[in-house]
């Protein structure tokens, strides 16, 4: 995997945040298993006005870690604008969102990032699992593709922003999340950064 320097990480981890106790831990402690140095890996904490004790704990991880961010800001209403706000900070080559109750598996971004280069990718989706009773689409997951097709390979069953996207692609495109919209705002974004994805 090729080494960037800190001020050109390999990959961006963007985390919007609110009101996300006792799950947020979790999450955040699975960072620190992700096959990355603090050299190929920035993190992007975007707090959007938590009062539970989640911007306690967004300060603590913040103040330890030198290639962490934390942007405060007061809530806006939907997790839309944080999450536009966090890939607008965005430094690295590849970013990748996750929700503040999601949690990434030991050596995922590493992995994602290593078969996006191998691959030329411009986007490479990420399998997901549901966790207490949650539903997660699998019909794009039957096999690894370096060139999946976005209609014969169901790629437009998952719309969630939960990839690794190139961050050239947002430049290009100019997708963001929909403000207005107070679930599914990354269905547009992604389905723009799909149209314009020479490699998925």
């Amino acid at each position: 995997m090729n080494q960037k320097t800190a001020d050109n990480p390999l990959v961006s981890l963007v985390i919007p945040v609110y009101n996300s106790m006792p799950y947020l831990v979790e999450t955040l402690d699975a960072i620190e298993v992700q096959g990355l140095d603090e050299e190929q890996l920035e993190v992007i904490l975007v707090n959007d006005g938590s009062t539970d004790g989640s911007e306690k704990v967004l300060a603590e991880y913040a103040a330890k870690h030198p290639n962490y961010r934390l942007i405060n800001q007061p809530n806006s209403g939907g997790p839309a604008d944080p999450c536009n706000k966090g890939i607008a900070a965005v430094t690295g080559k590849y970013f990748f969102v996750v929700g503040s109750d999601d949690v990434l598996t030991e050596g995922a971004l590493g992995d994602l990032a290593a078969y996006a280069e191998e691959h030329g990718s411009d986007i490479v989706l990420a399998k997901m699992a549901g966790l207490n009773g949650r539903h997660a689409p699998g019909s794009m997951f039957k096999a690894t593709k370096p060139d999946a097709h976005l209609v014969k390979d169901s790629l437009f069953n998952s719309l969630t922003a939960i990839k690794l996207f190139r961050t050239d692609l947002v430049t290009k495109t100019g997708a963001h999340n929909p403000t207005h919209l107070r679930i599914g705002s990354d269905q547009p974004f992604t389905a723009a950064c799909y149209l314009v994805a020479k490699k998925i």
